[in-house]
């Protein structure tokens, strides 16, 4: 019997548990529906009091064509009648009283909210210009090094009526987003586009491959209708073609990896308008130093936490 019984009385439980949820439900709506009239209500009450108090007074009685025993009647009923409506006066000032204190508090953490958010909002746009100047000393950092490239092995500037420039370019989903740009002629070193897309350009051919190295590139001046089959060739779009500020004749590629040489992070591109200004074989003994490639994987790693979204790239002017 008792197995029979078992089952049944969760279900008991529950039913009562819903009947009370029900309830309370009902209770809830019931007293938002009061707090919402109660103004309404007040002003009902006290005239419906201001109207007992005169009417159930002698003399407005004596003014009614009935007996003694149905004034004492009257009189009885309006003390009861009279007592109620204190009763509701004093439910519907505590109703008040209630909501004054729910507005109070509804304000206060209000005030308190719109407090945290104007901390947040300031610590917020200290953090963006801290990591604004993290991104500047990483930028100048790269530069630097890229300088000392440019100055260095690489030998900027001594061939006559020959123009170089290297730029790194940090991968950043689908794009990539120029962090630092160096040359020797002001023209050319001046920032580009703030983004460049994953599958265009020599920049598409260094990422896919790890090193590139291009320099059959026509002369732009004399043929730009070859200059710019040749650079379709590289799958680059007329659009982004027609941005193009320095248009080189060699192109040079190496992509960067992290430390563990697992994860690809940026590539280097070094370019020249002089189609003979370097041997491929010499720009591969000189990027593939031990010293310089562990260095340019550690700047890159340094870069990679607080590197630019190409939204934020667009916006900070990269």
């Amino acid at each position: 019997m008792a197995s029979v019984d078992s089952p049944i009385q969760p279900d008991r439980e529950d039913s009562s548990f819903d009947c009370l949820l029900s309830r309370y439900s009902r209770l809830q709506s019931i007293e938002l529906l009061l707090e919402d009239q109660i103004e309404h209500m007040s002003f009902v009450v006290t005239l419906f009091f201001a109207f007992a108090c005169w009417f159930f007074t002698d003399d407005a009685i004596k003014l009614l064509p009935i007996s003694n025993d149905s004034m004492n009647l009257i009189q009885h009923i309006g003390i009861i009648v009279i007592v109620f409506l204190v009763v509701c006066m004093i439910i519907i000032y505590l109703i008040q009283q209630r909501k004054k204190r729910k507005i109070i508090k509804i304000n206060a953490n209000y005030s308190m909210l719109k407090e945290e958010q104007s901390k947040i909002q300031e610590e917020n746009g200290q953090l963006k210009e801290e990591l604004s100047q993290s991104r500047e000393k990483i930028r100048s950092l790269c530069e630097g090094y890229l300088y000392s490239l440019a100055n260095g092995p690489l030998k900027f500037s001594t061939v006559p009526y020959t123009h170089e420039r290297i730029t790194l370019y940090a991968h950043d989903e689908d794009h990539f987003i120029p962090i630092g740009r160096v040359s020797f002629t002001p023209e050319y070193s001046k920032k580009g586009r703030p983004s460049y897309p994953e599958k265009e350009g020599c920049i598409a051919q260094t990422w896919k491959n790890g090193w590139h190295f291009a320099n059959d590139y026509p002369d732009p001046d004399r043929d730009p209708e070859g200059y710019s089959q040749r650079c379709k060739i590289d799958n680059l779009s007329d659009e982004n073609l027609s941005e193009i500020g320095m248009k080189s004749r060699l192109y040079c590629g190496y992509r960067i990896t992290d430390t563990s040489g697992k994860r690809q992070m940026a590539v280097l591109i070094i370019e020249a308008t002089d189609p003979h200004r370097y041997a491929e074989v010499s720009l591969k003994k000189i990027l593939n130093e031990e010293e310089k490639r562990k260095y340019l994987q550690d700047m890159t790693e340094q870069i990679a936490p607080i590197m630019p979204s190409c939204k934020e790239a667009k916006d900070e002017g990269y």
